[in-house]
């Protein structure tokens, strides 16, 4: 007989006596039940991936904040170095969120047959197919993710300019077209007022 049997049959012997006494009877039941309430828990409740897609969210609306708040930074601090303007504030709306450009490769099939009529003529038929697929690389945690090929920034609806010398018009034009110039935008979407001290 080898070890792990003669062992398992000691072990086997010892098994009854543990369920004679009711006090461990009830001590083995209670970390059963406890044992399957954690697996069940487990199962109920998204741990991993729902903080990950917050993350993800959260990342792309950060993002997106960020760019809009450098974008009215950027043009406030430009407006406050004009003569006259005074205490700016800028306000700018985007078109919606940063829009990405995948990388993908193209595979061209061309099907070209040829047939003789009756006129002993070559008759050449081709047809071309198409088809693509997005190149993947592996991300930071050893996924696969598509990759991007570019970055387009989100297009700019409306600029608002409130500061001192808004209600000036020389200082009013100067302003306005150093927005629709910044972002090459109509000066339709550039509202400029004036605004307290």
């Amino acid at each position: 007989m080898s070890q792990k049997s003669i062992a398992f049959t000691e072990w086997a012997k010892k098994l009854p006596q543990l369920f004679k006494d009711e006090k461990k009877i009830r001590i083995i039941i209670a970390v059963g039940l406890l044992g399957i309430l954690l697996i069940l828990l487990s199962e109920m409740v998204p741990w991993g991936k729902q903080t990950e897609q917050n993350e993800t969210n959260e990342t792309i609306t950060i993002s997106s904040e960020v760019y809009t708040r450098s974008l009215e930074n950027k043009l406030a601090g430009l407006i406050g170095r004009i003569n006259g303007a005074g205490n700016t504030s800028v306000a700018i709306t985007l078109e919606q969120g940063v829009e990405y450009v995948y990388a993908r490769e193209e595979k061209k099939t061309v099907d070209q047959t040829e047939q003789i009529d009756s006129d002993r003529q070559n008759k050449t038929e081709r047809k071309d197919s198409y088809e693509y697929s997005y190149i993947t690389v592996e991300g930071e945690d050893g996924r696969e993710e598509v990759l991007i090929q570019t970055e387009k920034q989100p297009e700019i609806l409306g600029v608002v300019v409130v500061c001192e010398g808004g209600g000036n018009a020389a200082v009013r034009e100067q302003i306005i077209n150093a927005a629709t110039t910044l972002f090459s935008i109509p000066s339709s979407r550039v509202f400029v007022t004036e605004g307290k001290g």
